[in-house]
């Protein structure tokens, strides 16, 4: 008899649970107290070492349509001494893109930016990896990010250096595709921005060459050596006329 008492109040006490629970989240309802959860879509704030890629690479006069020579040459890879500042300032920074830990920057247009930076551009100034070994790392970060639209979040200078990974792949659609993103740019930029459209137009000449040369070859001959490639006697010819 007791055992029976007992099962009783333990099945009294979960029926007033559970009434009380059900008519509580029927008040919430009914005086509009209860609220759906909320996706959280804000963009994370630009890191710290993130800006100082963008600082160093773009400067402050950039932007206002004021290239130097000096600015031009680092753009162009032509500044030998700063591979001593990088080593200094950004070698850290640089391991740490290409091991995926700053993989968080692609969540903002600015740091995706940065990383195509660190990736593509900073690479360049070091013999040792001209044969770019992160290709199809940076081309995955500017198609994954022009699939988002964060390339339309920046201004025409940052979309420059936003494509600019897909004019050394191999992919003559790439190839393509980079020219016709480089020409629009030109369309969208204001007459009074004449140094800018003077850089991108040598770097549209530059990526009009570049196609020829993958329609004909497939790829990038001067390239074979870096990627242990055979070179054919058409390439070798092409070689010996650069």
């Amino acid at each position: 008899m007791t055992h029976s008492l007992k099962l009783k109040k333990w099945y009294l006490l979960a029926l007033f649970l559970g009434l009380g629970f059900l008519t509580g989240m029927l008040g919430l309802l009914l005086t509009g107290g209860y609220e759906e959860p909320k996706v959280i879509t804000e963009v994370p704030p630009l890191s710290s070492r993130a800006n100082a890629v963008l600082d160093f690479w773009f400067g402050e006069n950039a932007f206002h349509g004021k290239l130097s020579e000096q600015r031009q040459a680092l753009w162009k890879h032509e500044l030998p001494q700063v591979v001593k500042y990088l080593d200094n300032e950004f070698a850290e920074d640089m391991q740490r893109a290409a091991s995926g830990r700053y993989n968080t920057w692609r969540h903002s247009p600015k740091g995706r930016l940065a990383l195509i930076l660190l990736l593509h551009q900073f690479p360049k100034f070091y013999t040792d990896t001209k044969d770019h070994v992160f290709q199809s790392q940076v081309n995955e970060l500017t198609l994954e990010g022009i699939e988002l639209n964060q390339d339309q979040q920046l201004n025409v200078l940052e979309r420059a250096f936003f494509y600019m990974p897909l004019i050394d792949s191999e992919s003559l659609e790439l190839q393509s595709r980079f020219i016709f993103l480089y020409r629009t740019l030109l369309q969208s930029l204001p007459k009074d921005q004449l140094p800018i459209a003077n850089y991108l137009n040598q770097v549209l000449e530059q990526a009009e060459n570049n196609r020829a040369v993958i329609y004909q070859f497939g790829r990038f001959p001067e390239r074979n050596t870096g990627f242990d490639r055979q070179t054919t006697e058409e390439e070798q010819q092409y070689l010996k006329e650069q």
